[in-house]
């Protein structure tokens, strides 16, 4: 039977939903790998996974997303559930500047504990960013009680199709729509074992992680059979690691788009790599054999190997993200004849 409604017309229930044609606000990271494969930045109100092996540097990437987010004004609450961050990542990643004001460090990692946490900073309304590192250790209280009744951890995989998963998916996608808040996801491979048949099957949590997100990242690093040469670029820079990303699964785009990224080891993705591999790219940086070189103002700038350039640009003030990134467009730039050898 029906509820007992107030009797309206059809048009003034139209005209009382919301606009859902409306966009959510895109929240560029200045991060150029990530705001370059998120089509502008951070959708408010979406899901957002990144999925990696372990050892790959996903949580200094995540730290190095948060001290970017932080850096804009943005609000960020960050889940340890490994509990590893360090008081010296937060202070090689900068976030430690913002802590306890833009930048809120909680480690926990039973749901209901985090559930509580959750629900308690989001009902203040002022909560942006929600980074949960990683929800691949997020686990049943049952499971870790030591006293009165307990669950042996031998009955089954506390967290790779547990029902807590599921549901905390469910109540936080609905919420991050609801609040426009962005939720980011670190991740990593697991191997789910067939009991009966005793095959493994490689994957990253409960169907539902996946059904409920609307972008998932993959991480791999770079290799010569993966974004090459992005990989010979940077290979010889011992600050980091070049890597992949790529979207698995995207409302936005399509599964399989690529973009390489560097991370700069306890500091985070370094956008400056990008940067000069599109001008690369696009030709305005010339190489021919070992040397790099390229006319800025009528003014010549070369050198031989990729970090000596780079210092090169460093010397002359170009190496600022802002300036790379106007380069790529800017008339200032003229190209060179790299015919003859330099």
């Amino acid at each position: 039977m029906l509820k007992n409604y107030k009797k309206e017309s059809l048009s003034e229930l139209i005209s009382s939903l919301p606009d859902y044609t409306k966009s959510n606000e895109v929240i560029k990271s200045d991060i150029y790998p990530i705001d370059k494969l998120l089509e502008g930045g951070f959708e408010l109100g979406s899901f957002i996974q990144f999925v990696a092996d372990s050892g790959v540097g996903k949580t200094t990437m995540a730290l190095g997303i948060a001290d970017a987010l932080c850096n804009k004004g943005f609000k960020v609450l960050y889940i340890d559930a490994e509990r590893s961050v360090s008081n010296e990542i937060l202070e090689t990643t900068n976030v430690k500047s913002y802590l306890n004001s833009n930048f809120i460090l909680v480690k926990e990692s039973e749901f209901s504990v985090v559930e509580d946490v959750l629900d308690k900073f989001i009902s203040t309304g002022e909560i942006n960013f929600v980074i949960i590192d990683s929800i691949a250790v997020l686990i049943n209280s049952c499971f870790t009680s030591i006293d009165g009744k307990k669950i042996s951890i031998t009955t089954n995989n506390t967290s790779y199709n547990s029902v807590p998963l599921t549901k905390f998916m469910d109540k936080y996608k609905a919420l991050a729509g609801d609040r426009k808040l962005c939720f980011i996801f670190i991740n990593q491979y697991r191997n789910e074992l067939n009991m009966v048949s005793g095959s493994k099957k490689r994957g990253y949590g409960a169907n539902n992680s996946v059904y409920n997100t609307d972008i998932i990242i993959k991480i791999d690093k770079a290799s010569s059979y993966k974004e090459k040469a992005f990989h010979d670029l940077t290979k010889d820079v011992a600050t980091g690691i070049p890597l992949v990303f790529e979207i698995f699964k995207s409302n936005k785009s399509k599964s399989g788009i690529t973009v390489p990224a560097f991370l700069n080891y306890g500091v985070g993705l370094a956008s400056r790599w990008n940067y000069i591999y599109e001008l690369i790219e696009k030709d305005i940086i010339r190489k021919n054999g070992s040397y790099y070189s390229m006319l800025y103002d009528n003014e010549e700038i070369k050198a031989q190997g990729i970090m000596n350039f780079v210092k090169e640009l460093e010397n002359k003030g170009l190496m600022q993200s802002d300036i790379l990134e106007s380069l790529i467009t800017d008339d200032k730039v003229i190209f060179i004849d790299m015919e003859e050898e330099i």
